[in-house]
């Protein structure tokens, strides 16, 4: 997931000034580090390799505490290793190629020139044999994929002097939300197993719904099977759910319920009834059991009337 990372994060920046430099806290060992860089045209990775070029603002800070680390954990060189945290969050827009695979599992080819809006952030953990880092190190702006220590995974050790020896970076938990908001799409790109990976940008307009069409009902006809029972047959042009009032005399009066038809003949079935005695059903389409009407339906009656 590292190396995908650093691809998804790898992007080019503008001119954009350094927010802070290096602050001291309450412990007199605890330093903090943060800079803000502009990248443009940095390549943007899915699924199945680079889908778009991105274009957002990047805060990434660094903190030392009071943590002294062993100093093999900077590398057999080190003469000395300090334990740091971070997080990198991001801002931005992303510009999918045409014709590219989409980032989600589906893996289709984008449609047309979809832009989502990104937002996203990580935590990071590493050592590093510096107790010195420097927002002034960090680029104001930075175009394209930049090099290896600009990849998403390496990019707080942009922090530090050369000579430096890192572990390396960790990044525990990180998501990147991606909202194409014109086609009604979202791709997410996350770490967290609660999150997970969902959605896809595939530049498909899915904004509009198509509505449900309704069956149409026709030759309806109720078919005596005793003076308390009314077997009601109808053909429709479709499947779906229908809602029924049943209007008569007796307990049966105003009974509601659903009949779920397929195209062709189908069966409902009254008991309860009165013997010699007339009963209205009236059937209306819905979207789904409990739903709701279907635009454009027409709704349909039975009329019987109960053997003596």
């Amino acid at each position: 997931m590292f190396k995908k990372l650093a691809s998804i994060l790898a992007v080019p920046l503008m001119a954009f000034g350094i927010i802070s430099g290096v602050s001291m806290a309450a412990s007199a060992t605890t330093v903090t580090a943060s800079a803000t860089t502009h990248l443009t045209q940095r390549p943007d990775s899915g699924y199945s390799g680079n889908w778009a070029l991105d274009n957002m603002q990047r805060t990434a800070t660094v903190t030392l505490g009071d943590a002294i680390t062993p100093v093999t954990d900077c590398g057999a060189t080190a003469t000395s290793c300090y334990a740091y945290t971070g997080t990198i969050s991001d801002q931005g827009e992303a510009f999918a190629t045409t014709g590219v695979t989409s980032p989600g599992a589906q893996a289709v080819p984008i449609k047309g020139s979809p832009v989502a809006a990104v937002s996203g952030n990580a935590t990071v953990t590493f050592d590093a044999s510096s107790d010195a880092p420097s927002a002034a190190l960090i680029p104001a702006s930075l175009a394209g994929a930049g090099n290896a220590e600009q990849s998403t995974t390496n990019w707080v050790e942009q922090f530090f002097p050369a000579g430096t020896d890192f572990s390396a970076p960790a990044l525990p938990t990180w998501s990147w939300t991606y909202n194409d908001s014109a086609d009604c799409q979202t791709w997410t790109d996350a770490y967290d197993v609660t999150q997970a990976n969902s959605g896809d940008i595939t530049g498909t307009d899915t904004c509009v719904v198509t509505p449900p069409v309704a069956p149409v009902l026709s030759l309806g006809k109720a078919v005596s099977i005793s003076s308390h029972r009314e077997d009601v047959q109808f053909t429709s042009s479709g499947a779906g759910e229908l809602r029924f009032v049943i209007t008569g005399p007796g307990p049966i009066n105003g009974h509601v319920g659903w009949v779920s038809v397929h195209a062709g003949v189908n069966t409902a079935v009254y008991t309860g009834l009165l013997s010699g005695h007339g009963y209205t059903v009236r059937y209306t389409p819905y979207t789904a059991k409990n739903g709701t009407p279907i635009t454009g339906g027409k709704v349909g009656y039975v009329y019987f009337v109960t053997a003596k």
